[in-house]
């Protein structure tokens, strides 16, 4: 996942710079980094019990970096709505039941 986005940041770092692409570095920029805090946790605390530093999987710890992870994908949304002027018409229209409509650009 992280090397699809960063993928994503180097392809849009290369190009020339518009409008669209800074909104769209802006947005995959707060990704990667909201994917970063939300699994380094989890991931220092697998590294520790691996090698022995007394973290005990299932303990708070641990708990508390599983939830890190399960917001990874739940703040994707958010970013999204926040970022993305298209994506977030878009939920309003479908949450509306096609009742607020956006004509398209």
């Amino acid at each position: 996942m992280l090397f699809c986005y960063l993928k994503i940041y180097f392809a849009i770092i290369k190009k020339d710079f518009v409008v669209a692409s800074k909104a769209v570095l802006k947005t995959v920029t707060i990704t990667v980094i909201t994917y970063l805090i939300c699994w380094a946790p989890n991931q220092i605390v697998f590294f520790l019990h691996t090698e022995g530093f007394g973290i005990h999987l299932g303990g708070t710890l641990h708990l508390l970096s599983i939830i890190f992870v399960s917001l990874s994908n739940s703040l994707n949304f958010f970013i999204y709505y926040i970022n993305i002027t298209t994506f977030r018409k878009a939920v309003i229209s479908m949450l509306s039941c096609g009742r607020i409509e956006y004509p398209s650009a």
